[in-house]
């Protein structure tokens, strides 16, 4: 079990670009985390080289063994969600330190929802 926690407010993992991301990350661990990043970025799945898109990033100073901090962020225009036969374009939000990892999945495109390729 991670010692981070993504909470969105709403719980709410679909956006339409230009609209605020808003949410908590939360910390629990045995010894301070140290610093910490909270990253929205974006990465490619399928076939072909994975490629990742950094669009966002937020330092926190967890300097006790346990504690919180708010975050907003405006979804980015570019690139939407995909979902395509040979590839895909997916968002995730992410807490990342001392060698752990927390991550929420998200869709960001035109009406919160994901682009399908091949479909009318």
């Amino acid at each position: 079990m991670s010692a981070f926690q993504i909470t969105l407010e709403g719980a709410r993992t679909a956006y339409a670009p230009g609209e605020t991301i808003a949410g908590e990350v939360a910390w629990s661990a045995p010894d301070p985390p140290g610093p910490l990043a909270l990253r929205l970025f974006w990465y490619t799945q399928g076939k072909g080289t994975r490629d990742v898109g950094l669009a966002w990033e937020e330092p926190i100073e967890a300097a006790a063994c346990s504690g919180r901090q708010r975050f907003r962020v405006k979804a980015p225009d570019h690139p939407p969600s995909v979902s395509g036969t040979l590839v895909s374009i997916c968002w995730a939000l992410e807490a990342v330190g001392s060698g752990d990892v927390a991550r929420v999945d998200l869709v960001i495109g035109p009406g919160r929802r994901e682009l399908v390729l091949g479909s009318a």
